[in-house]
């Protein structure tokens, strides 16, 4: 297959509108052949996508099409550039998620959902390796060893409680693991605990963690908000995401 021939094909498939339309813009003899191509490749992507993304597929069918329209207007605008099809969810939330789910007409809550099921498969294929050793008892001055899958995201509606549709629009940090058995999980966080983590899986010692977190600088411990952490930081290691001190 020569290059041209290549560049055609993938101008076919990537190229928005229905196969009429796709057709008419041919003028070549091949255009069966080609619209063939285009089934099969867009059919392909498009079924990996829902399956990585089921919540936000069904939020944008409730309008007739909807998945499917978003899917066609991002191959178009802007295709994908992965060589592993498992990364074609990601690659289209990160190009509507920002700018073109956020705005009129689409549902308030679709680019929050988009970003929680991109981040839960995310922490579901994070390769772990060999987990990094820590002490097992911990100590203000050192920091936290967490599982290597933990990852915390930020979001403006309650996206992980699948029991409410639409999610409730609130401020929220989730944060998102997998235990032993590989299945993932998600805890949300108090909204004043939240900083501390955030810090300590940055690297942070727990001190310097809670001091930031309470704008407190150098100055004494929030010992308040020292507890609140501590009572958390227990909950995480019956977890299995919290392995120790560092």
């Amino acid at each position: 297959m020569d290059a041209s021939w290549e560049q055609l094909i993938r101008d076919v498939c990537l190229a928005e509108g229905d196969e009429d339309e796709v057709a008419r813009g041919l003028g070549v003899p091949q255009a069966g052949r080609l619209l063939l191509y285009r089934r099969l490749v867009r059919g392909n992507l498009e079924s990996v996508a829902r399956k990585l993304l089921p919540r936000t597929a069904a939020c944008l069918d409730r309008a007739e099409g909807g998945f499917e329209r978003e899917f066609g207007a991002f191959l178009a605008e802007a295709g994908t550039r992965t060589h592993f099809v498992r990364d074609i969810g990601g690659e289209l939330v990160r190009w509507a998620a920002a700018g073109r789910w956020a705005g009129e007409g689409y549902p308030p809550h679709l680019a929050d959902l988009a970003r929680y099921e991109v981040l839960e498969f995310d922490v579901g294929i994070a390769e772990v390796g060999e987990l990094p050793p820590a002490r097992a008892e911990l100590a203000l001055d050192r920091g936290i060893v967490f599982h290597p899958t933990a990852r915390l995201g930020r979001f403006s509606h309650a996206v992980h409680d699948e029991e409410t549709d639409p999610p409730a629009a609130r401020d929220i940090a989730l944060l998102v693991f997998r235990d032993a058995e590989h299945a993932v999980h998600t805890r949300e966080l108090d909204a004043g605990v939240a900083p501390v983590i955030e810090r300590l899986l940055a690297g942070d010692a727990l001190a310097q963690a809670v001091r930031a977190a309470s704008g407190h600088g150098e100055g004494p411990i929030d010992d308040a908000l020292l507890a609140r952490v501590a009572e958390l930081l227990a909950v995480l290691a019956d977890d299995g995401v919290l392995l120790g001190a560092a």
